[in-house]
Formats: C-alpha cells, structure tokens, sequence
C-alpha cells in the first residue's frame, strides 16, 4: 500500500514535466532530510516510472553515491533496490562490492533481494571465484548466497560444487539455503547428500531446502527415510514450486508433520524467540560453557523463516543486539563470534531481563518504539534473583502478569542447579512455557 505522501510524492513527479520530475527527484535523493531521501527512493521503487528512461543515468549516480554514503543501513537498502529496477552490470556489480562491506541486516537483505535474478554469468563466475578467494568467512556466506540468487546458466551447478566440498558450517549451511531456489534433481540429490554429513546446523538447513523444494513436510530429517523416498521418484519428479510464507506471515509453526528447532529439549515454536542466557559470576567455568555450547547449538539450527535476539545478563540485561535478526547464517555466525569476549561476573537480575525481552512485544519500561513482537523467550539461570525489581516468586510472576496479561509471550525456563528450579518452574508453568532442570556440572 502507498502511504499518502509517497503517493503524492509519485504522482506528482509523473504530473510534471520531465526536467522538472529528475530535478525534484534528485533533490530529494541529496536532501539533508533523512525523509526526503526515503520518499524518493520509495517512490521509485513502487513506480519505476517516475524517472523517465533518459534521466536515470543521472539518477543511476545519485543511487550509487547513496548506496556507498548513506549512513543509515535500511536506505542503503532502498537505494540497491531502486538502484535494481533499471538492471546494468556496473549497478549489480556495485551492489555485490557494497555487500561484501555491510554487517547490517536491515541493508544485506534488500541488496541481495535487489541481485535476485540479476546476476549474469561473468557476475555469477566472478562470485563462485571470490567464495573460494575470500579470507573472511562472513563474506564468503553473502557470496554464496548472491551467486544463489542468480538466474545465470550454470549458478545451480556452481553452488552444488561448493556445496559438495568440505566446508565450515557456515558456509555449509549458506549453500544448502541457496540451494532451495533450484528445483531440479540433480539439487535434491546434493541436499539429501548434505543431510547424511552429520553437522547437525547442515542438516537442519538441508531439510529446509529439501522440504521448499519437494512439498514433503512430514519427512523428517533423517537421511534414510529422504533416500529412499527420493530413489522411488527421482525419475520424472515434478517439483510443486510451493514458496514458504513471507518471513513474520506466521506467528507459531504448526507443529504437525514439522520438524521444530529444540533448545534443552524444548521445542521453539514461534517463529520470533529472544534467548536469554545468565552470565553472572556463579555461571563462571563449565556451567557457562556448556549453556554457551547449547545457545550456538540451537541458534545454529534456527530455520530461515525465524528471527531472534540473544539478551545476556547479570546485575542488568545486555542485549547483543537491540531488534530481533533473520536467522541466515550472516548473522548467526556474528552471534557465535561474540561469545569468546563475553566473561562471567555480578549478580542475577531475573525479573528485569524478562522485562526487556517483553520489550521486543512492546511490554514494559524497554519497549521498543517499533516492536517487531516475539513468540518465545528462553530464560537460563543457575541463581536465584538478587537484582531487579521483583525477586520473590511471587512479585516476579505478579510483574509478568502486568506485563503480559493476555499470555501473548510464552516464556521457557532452564534451571542449572538447584537454587532456581523451583522459581523458574513456576514462571514456565504461569506462562504457558516448558521448563527443563538440569544438574550443574562439576
């Protein structure tokens, strides 16, 4: 839908003459105004005719002076995606080199949407060369998964060769991600290979893409079931080209015929999860360890479809990042790379980290001004509460109900040690959550 002053703002520049229309145009591009600048690239993307045909050259410079200038990362974004309406090689191989620079997810996934298609073949063969020449590993995963958004001869064969070599999970589960967008056998019998290498993360994101692929939601991810299945039918196999929902279309996963991600055994059944893992001083050693072990575990096998955010705490919650992150494996391996700088100290502060991850749904004092909602929060705690503004039982679930009165964020609970079991339970069990009790290790 066009908001009003976009709307404005489009027929306006088609009303006028057409130096008038490109002269207002890029006004508006090098406005000092952050607003000016977004209505005229909305504006251009939702009409691609507001520019005439011999004027975009001018408007193709202020594009690419945007895509590399703009301080802010979605319109970066928005200017890769306007920048992709009138497709050149220069334009797409712009967008590639500025990929290989941006950390953020708000400007990643618009630039590598804005290549979807795009990529010709000298881009494809230049991509599929740097997957192996790059040093730095997060780069490599933006390369895969642009050379997985060509439509150039070759790309699908191109990524069932990397895929097809030994690779660090990362990169492993890029390919088999980007491989769901080739349906054709020769992608299935990679896939089903992928699924027998025993990376439990590789596995995951192989089944993803198998069940995009091939519509077969009821079979889960166990190699041998997929084999046979697949020698029965490979021959003549009409592919269904069923597409998955738009990410956030989808609140909770159906639980029938699904394979969930699990963190402690818990099934993650929404698609929107805020874990929060306790980093106070009697976390110190195995105990954080292994909870840090069972975070990258789930993380790691998190499907496409999901976004989630990690808050660590001790005396106050820390988020790792203030929004919640599509769960490709960019940004999962940029969580994992964190946890070797994070110590063990203070004191535990329950009730105000379930309040800041409420935040993400719009609840409470960390409300977020554009809440993105959340479905799931996973708390993990060896202690009992000695900071925040509740520490009893029951003034924390008497907080939660404030909060949260209608139940909308299901809250799970790990309890490492005796000292929490009880309190966290009974969050669990007032919020509609599972709990899990573990023995601290020795």
């Amino acid at each position: 839908m066009f908001r009003p002053a976009l709307l404005i703002l489009v027929m306006t520049l088609v009303a006028r003459s057409a130096p008038a229309a490109i002269d207002e145009f890029l006004a508006g591009l090098r406005s000092a105004d952050e607003r000016r600048r977004r209505e005229a690239l909305e504006a251009l993307v939702a009409d691609p005719g507001c520019v005439p045909e011999a004027d975009f050259p001018r408007a193709r410079r202020a594009l690419l002076d945007l895509l590399e200038g703009e301080a802010r990362s979605d319109l970066r974004g928005l200017a890769a995606r306007a920048l992709a309406t009138r497709r050149t090689a220069e334009s797409d191989l712009r967008i590639v080199e500025r990929l290989g620079r941006e950390s953020d997810w708000r400007a990643q996934r618009p630039m590598l949407d804005a290549l979807t298609g795009s990529v010709d073949a000298p881009l494809a063969l230049l991509l599929e060369q740097r997957i192996f020449r790059e040093p730095r590993l997060d780069v490599r995963i933006l390369w895969i998964e642009a050379l997985g958004r060509s439509d150039a001869p070759g790309a699908a064969a191109a990524i069932r060769r990397v895929a097809g070599i030994p690779l660090d999970w990362p990169l492993a589960q890029a390919a088999a991600i980007a491989l769901s967008r080739f349906p054709e056998p020769e992608t299935v019998d990679r896939l089903v290979e992928m699924l027998a290498g025993g990376d439990e993360a590789v596995c995951a994101a192989a089944h993803e893409s198998l069940v995009k692929l091939t519509g077969m939601r009821s079979l889960p991810p166990r190699p041998a079931e997929w084999e046979a299945w697949w020698r029965e039918r490979r021959a003549g196999f009409v592919f269904p080209g069923n597409a998955p929902p738009p990410d956030g279309e989808v609140r909770t996963v159906p639980t029938e015929g699904v394979t969930l991600p699990r963190y402690y055994d818990i099934p993650i059944r929404g698609r929107r999860v805020v874990f929060c893992l306790d980093a106070s001083a009697s976390m110190w050693g195995r105990k954080f360890e292994a909870a840090v072990v069972e975070l990258s575990r789930a993380v790691r096998c998190l499907p496409t479809s999901y976004r989630f955010s990690v808050l660590f705490f001790n005396e106050h919650p820390v988020p790792w990042k203030e929004e919640l992150v599509p769960a490709y494996p960019f940004q999962k391996l940029e969580l994992l790379t964190t946890f070797s700088g994070l110590t063990t100290k203070k004191y535990t502060n329950i009730f105000d980290t379930l309040e800041r991850a409420l935040g993400f749904a719009g609840f409470g004092r960390y409300a977020l001004a554009e809440p993105p909602g959340v479905d799931d929060v996973f708390l993990l705690s060896d202690g009992e509460p000695n900071r925040g503004r509740y520490r009893d039982t029951k003034g924390i679930l008497a907080g939660l109900a404030e909060l949260d009165p209608r139940h909308t964020v299901r809250i799970h609970t790990v309890s490492v040690g005796e000292l929490p079991r009880e309190l966290l339970a009974e969050v669990a069990r007032a919020r509609g959550g599972g709990h899990v009790h573990i023995e601290a290790p020795r």
